[in-house]
């Protein structure tokens, strides 16, 4: 499970993130990605980490159902 919210959470949809949204900030707003990117970087993770775990929750739940619906089919 660490392992998935980190990959999969903190790095893979946190960082995307962050970088997406400071240049489309950047591009869009004129901000100022001195102040914005780090920023960024360091919050989008945190909430990656949050989605990690919620992510990995739901599939958990769908994927014993699955199970029981296919033991209740035998």
């Amino acid at each position: 499970m660490a392992r998935f919210v980190l990959v999969r959470g903190a790095l893979g949809w946190g960082l995307t993130t962050a970088l997406i949204y400071s240049l489309l900030m950047w591009g869009i707003a004129g901000a100022d990605l001195r102040v914005l990117l780090p920023l960024s970087l360091l919050l989008f993770p945190l909430g990656g980490l949050l989605w990690g775990a919620a992510m990995w929750w739901h599939l958990e739940r769908r994927y014993r159902r699955h199970l029981q619906a296919g033991e209740a089919g035998r």
